[in-house]
């Protein structure tokens, strides 16, 4: 997927919404120079004054495939508004939107995105295997026009929504919850160089007296090589948090994700 799941959608006109979570994306080659493969989050929007009050949505939930007992990161939790305990939670890799306050009252932001674990695999192998399957029952469908006798569907995954802006009238709006990181999955018999970018999206800023977005987590990112893995090179940080513009109602930045790089034999 090019893009991941979507942000918290604005509650009103002019409203900051979330973060969109990173894509996903499965490279397989016998021989690969990578360049830039980009999954990172977006970040989320800043706050704005608006004549409107009222809490923000929370973000979309991604997709992730796993390995056995391998986390799916988490968001950042939003910023409390004006001093007051009240804040937006982080999703399982979604960011969390800030408060909304002024000296009159608060609004809560919309909370991030909960990824799910759409399949957890025993090892990098057995994952591997699955999408080279998935692949091949694919091309006979599609290409050859023949159906084997069981199909594997090939995998889907993608990072989390941040949640949307809180707003509180004629004062302040908060800022929204960052994009979750994405996930890539990639696999040569020689893997030349590249880069991949699985980071989560920053939290937006606010202003005055609300909390800053919360930033997206990292995603998840798969190197897997036959024989020889030269200069490569994945970003899986969390997002950072936005601020308020005074500086002081900070949005918490995003848990990292995994990069895991490994060499595997395929078919003995």
């Amino acid at each position: 997927m090019a893009y991941g799941a979507i942000g918290g959608t604005p509650a009103t006109s002019g409203a900051a919404a979330g973060g969109t979570g990173g894509g996903g994306i499965a490279i397989i080659a016998v021989t690969a120079a990578l360049g830039t493969v980009n999954v990172a989050g977006s970040n989320g929007g800043n706050g704005v004054t608006l004549a409107y009050s009222g809490g923000g949505l929370a973000g979309v939930g991604g997709l992730f495939v796993i390995l056995s007992g391998m986390k799916i990161p988490i968001g950042g939790t939003g910023g409390t508004a004006d001093g007051v305990s009240v804040w937006s939670p982080a999703g399982y890799n979604g960011g969390g939107a800030g408060a909304g306050g002024s000296p009159d009252g608060v609004a809560n932001g919309g909370g991030g995105g909960n990824a799910t674990a759409a399949y957890s695999f025993a090892s990098a192998i057995s994952m591997l295997t699955y999408i080279l399957q998935g692949v091949s029952d694919w091309w006979l469908l599609n290409v050859v026009g023949k159906a084997p006798s069981s199909t594997t569907p090939l995998l889907t995954f993608y990072g989390s929504g941040g949640g949307s802006a809180a707003y509180y009238s004629g004062y302040v709006g908060s800022g929204s919850g960052g994009g979750g990181g994405g996930e890539a999955i990639i696999y040569a018999f020689n893997i030349i160089s590249g880069t991949v970018n699985a980071a989560g999206g920053a939290g937006g800023n606010s202003t005055a007296y609300s909390g800053g977005g919360g930033g997206g987590g990292g995603g998840l990112v798969f190197i897997l090589y036959g024989a020889t893995s030269g200069s490569v090179t994945a970003n899986v940080a969390g997002g950072a948090g936005g601020v308020s513009s005074t500086g002081t109602y900070y949005g918490a930045t995003g848990a990292p994700g995994t990069a895991y790089i490994a060499k595997v034999t395929v078919n003995g």
